[in-house]
C-alpha cells in the first residue's frame, strides 16, 4: 500500500502542560472526553504510556462499524518535548481491513513560542 501522510493541528485553550497531562492519562481520559470515538481503552502490557507499553482500544459509535478495534504499542515517549509516537501493525480488526500499519507521533506544541512563560 503506499504511504500516506496526514498532519492534523488544532487550537486548544489550555496550557500545554495540562494538554500534555491528558495525552499521557489517555487509557482513562480519551474514552470519557471522546466516547465517539474511543469506548474503551485497556493497557494490556506495562502501564499504558511508557514505551513498550500495549493498549487494547475499542472504538466508539464514530468508528465502531468500520473498525471496531485495535492494540496500540507506544513506541517512544519524549515528555520534555511533549511527544509520542504509537503504532497500529497486529492482526486485531483496525489494521488489516484499512491499512497495512498505522504510525501515529502526538505532540504538543505551541503556536507562538512566547506563550510558553503565559500558559505554564
Amino acid at each position: 500500500m503506499p504511504l500516506v501522510t496526514e498532519t492534523v493541528t488544532f487550537r486548544m485553550f489550555s496550557s500545554a502542560s495540562d494538554v500534555w497531562s491528558a495525552v499521557t492519562a489517555a487509557t482513562a481520559v480519551f474514552p470519557m472526553a471522546m466516547p465517539n470515538l474511543y469506548a474503551d481503552i485497556k493497557r494490556n502490557r506495562r502501564d499504558g504510556f511508557t514505551e513498550g507499553s500495549i493498549r487494547d482500544i475499542t472504538f466508539g459509535p464514530a468508528y465502531s462499524r468500520v473498525v471496531g478495534s485495535g492494540r496500540e504499542e507506544i513506541v517512544e515517549v519524549d515528555h520534555s518535548n511533549m511527544t509520542v509516537k504509537t503504532t497500529m501493525n497486529d492482526d486485531g480488526a483496525f489494521v488489516p481491513r484499512l491499512f497495512d500499519s498505522v504510525d501515529i507521533t502526538t505532540a504538543v506544541n505551541f503556536l507562538n513560542p512566547d506563550a510558553r512563560r503565559i500558559a505554564d
